[in-house]
């Protein structure tokens, strides 16, 4: 189930399957460039820039050589035309609510993560209480 719509061009992107092969082609890529190109390439991890998007940008801008300025944070105030699949997104302060959402697609993502060599657990579920009373 993809609940995301990335429109032409990335039909990959409907796919599961192909969309798991497609991540590992780019970790690879990424794997080699590193390599290539040791202390050139900043990663930034998804959960760290949520919950300290301040810091974040910070170390971004100086990795870059750039100055940090209050738009950095306030970026979606920004009136200029997007035309990206996130283009709803970047009229909205980053949001937590996507952590760990997909969770609640545990047993359609299975075989995806494990084309990613991920274990993901699937979700407890009690059909009879009556043994959680004892």
């Amino acid at each position: 189930m993809l609940f995301q719509n990335f429109t032409k061009g990335q039909h990959y992107t409907f796919d599961l399957v192909k969309l798991a092969h497609f991540y590992n082609d780019y970790n690879r890529l990424m794997e080699h460039l590193s390599l290539v190109y040791p202390g050139k390439i900043y990663t930034i991890e998804y959960e760290k820039a949520l919950s300290d998007q301040e810091g974040e940008t910070k170390s971004l801008l100086e990795y870059c050589g750039l100055e940090f300025e209050k738009g950095c944070l306030d970026f979606y105030k920004n009136e200029r035309v997007v035309k990206t699949a996130s283009f709803l997104q970047v009229r909205k302060p980053i949001y937590h609510s996507s952590v760990n959402r997909w969770k609640n697609y545990t047993a359609q993502l299975s075989e995806l993560a494990a084309i990613l060599g991920l274990k993901i657990q699937k979700p407890v579920t009690i059909y009879d209480r009556s043994s959680l009373l004892m």
